[in-house]
Formats: structure tokens, C-alpha cells, sequence
């Protein structure tokens, strides 16, 4: 499928559910959703600024984020918009956001990282230089050279790593939970 409507396609696409997203950007934005198997268009929905991040995709809903702590989240199946949550600005850029039990994190350069409800309600902010990882109630964070793991309920720190250089790898989560890793500059992987 030769994709229209945008002249860059930067973020990598995200397949879920049979289908393809990807996100165009250049006269503002493009999300689109695309039979895995057909290679058909199934829909588009545009956006002010555009995002530099790819989507994230749970509970059949796909989540598009862009600077400015601009969220945007769509129907998987139609692509009609369900909610809009914005900041206080607008701008390029934006990250692909993560999702995890019915809550969405937004990495945002320009206003800050915010964690969102499933109707679009800001409902804290996190500590994050790279997208999250989750298992068992517990996200993990990569901030400043530190993973972290902070309990999601109550926003308490469980414990914390540093290693040996700064840290340039998001945390990855492996073995059914029971490990987490991450890489630093020096080569080494924790």
C-alpha cells in the first residue's frame, strides 16, 4: 500500500488486532489504520500537529500522542475519536505514548510527562526520558540515568538502579515479569 496524505512516515507501525497503524506526519498529522492482511486503508484520522512517536494500541482503542501533552484517542475498529486531552500550547514533535490497565503515559517534551484515565482525565505525572515498561501493577521508569520501579496504585518507589554509565535503552520487561533489563552506553547489559 502506498500510503497518501502525509510526506513522512517516521515512527515505526504498530500491528494489533490484524490491522497496521502508523502515524504520517507533515501538514499536521495522520494516523492510519491498515488491513494486515488485505494491505487495505480502513481509515484516517488527521491531527493538528503530528507526532514523531508511533501509536499505542490496548483494549481496542489506539492512543496517538503529540507535543504539548496533546493525546488522542480512537476507536481501533472505525478510527472515530473517543476523547482529545490537551495542554497548554502546541507544537511539534511528541512521543509514542504507553498503555497499561486502562491507564495512558505520555512522554512530553514541551509541558511535561502526564499519565491519563481511559476517558482522558489527567491523573498524575512520572519521571520518564524513555517509554515505560509495566508488569504487576508496577511501571518502570527511565529517568536521568536511573530505572525505577514505582508501584502504579500508590505511586511509591519499590527500588531503583543506576549501573555504571547512563543508561540508553527503555527498561524491557522479560521472563513473565521476573526480570527487567536495560542497556548502558558502556556496552553492558543489566
Amino acid at each position: 500500500e502506498q500510503m497518501e496524505g502525509e510526506p513522512f512516515y517516521w515512527s515505526p507501525p504498530v500491528a494489533a488486532g490484524g490491522k497496521v497503524y502508523i502515524n504520517g506526519l507533515g501538514g499536521g498529522g495522520v494516523t492510519s489504520a491498515i488491513d494486515g492482511a488485505t494491505g487495505d486503508l480502513l481509515w484516517q484520522h488527521g491531527t493538528f500537529d503530528g507526532t514523531d512517536g508511533c501509536v499505542a494500541v490496548a483494549d481496542h482503542v489506539v492512543y496517538e500522542a503529540e507535543a504539548c501533552d496533546q493525546l488522542t484517542a480512537l476507536n481501533a475498529l472505525s478510527g472515530a475519536e473517543l476523547w482529545f486531552h490537551a495542554g497548554n500550547c502546541t507544537g511539534g514533535g511528541g512521543a509514542a505514548p504507553a498503555a497499561y490497565g486502562g491507564m495512558v503515559w505520555e512522554r512530553d517534551w514541551a509541558e511535561g510527562n502526564i499519565i491519563v484515565d481511559s476517558s482522558g482525565n489527567e491523573t498524575g505525572s512520572f519521571a520518564g526520558d524513555a517509554i515505560p515498561a509495566f508488569d504487576a501493577g508496577t511501571a518502570f521508569y527511565q529517568a536521568n540515568g536511573t530505572v525505577s520501579a514505582v508501584d502504579i496504585a500508590s505511586d511509591t518507589l519499590r527500588w531503583s538502579f543506576s549501573g555504571d554509565v547512563q543508561i540508553c535503552t527503555s527498561p524491557v520487561v522479560a521472563r513473565g515479569g521476573g526480570q527487567l533489563y536495560v542497556a548502558f552506553t558502556s556496552g553492558k547489559v543489566y
